[in-house]
């Protein structure tokens, strides 16, 4: 049967990845970003930055009971400001927290507030992050934020048991974030030789490669390690 899919950052990467995978399958995509680059019959697309925290407490979460499952991917992110904590704009931090935390966090909400009597079984994939785990320097707020969203997922896990929630780190991806981390200038992010070197052999995985993956783990939901895991230990 058809399921229903809510994605934010359709507009590329892993996100619009997905989305065209889902929907080559014949499911339908609700696409949740700024931009809108997907052309389907069963694609609806909501032009809207996460960083507008007011917007994104306006979204709706509509529930037809036609579908098998109601599945919630937040996906989009931000590296932030690569730099040093102590050489960070304010705003930038504000903007970080928004994009990475509070955005997906009221969309979770609402999600299963909105989808609760629908009587459909329902899912929530957050895409985390290496970084949740790991000390990074001049990666502060993006490492913190994966490791929020990674502790929000295990307490709705415990407060919700009968709803699949999953918070994934696809491993080092070839997106624009990581083109945007080759460019910073090293006095910045003291690592990023490291982040060329991984592009320039190869080491880099495709967006494609890691949506397949995704796609397989929702519909074969027994190969996933619980709660909190890596496409690598897979």
């Amino acid at each position: 049967m058809i399921k229903k899919f809510f994605i934010t950052g359709t507009s590329s990467g892993i996100g619009l990845a997905l989305a065209q995978m889902l929907l080559d399958s014949g499911h339908v995509v609700v696409g949740i970003a700024r931009r809108n680059a997907i052309s389907h019959k069963n694609y609806h697309h909501n032009t809207l930055d996460l960083a507008d925290i007011e917007e994104v407490e306006k979204f709706t979460f509509k529930v037809n009971h036609d579908f098998e499952e109601l599945i919630l991917v937040n996906n989009a992110g931000w590296i932030g400001e690569v730099k040093p904590v102590g050489k960070l704009k304010d705003q930038n931090i504000a903007r970080l927290n928004n994009i990475n935390i509070t955005a997906p966090s009221i969309l979770m909400n609402r999600f299963l507030d909105q989808t609760e009597n629908s009587g459909i079984e329902r899912t929530i994939v957050n895409v985390s992050s290496g970084a949740a785990k790991s000390t990074i320097r001049s990666w502060a707020g993006y490492c913190a934020s994966k490791a929020a969203i990674d502790m929000f997922s295990r307490v709705i896990k415990e407060e919700h048991p009968d709803v699949n929630v999953y918070s994934i780190a696809p491993g080092v991806v070839d997106t624009e974030m990581q083109r945007d981390i080759r460019e910073v200038d090293a006095k910045d992010f003291a690592d990023v030789d490291r982040f060329r070197s991984m592009k320039a052999e190869g080491e880099l995985k495709s967006s494609e490669d890691v949506a397949r993956v995704f796609v397989d783990l929702l519909e074969n939901k027994e190969k996933t390690l619980g709660t909190v895991f890596s496409l690598r230990d897979l």
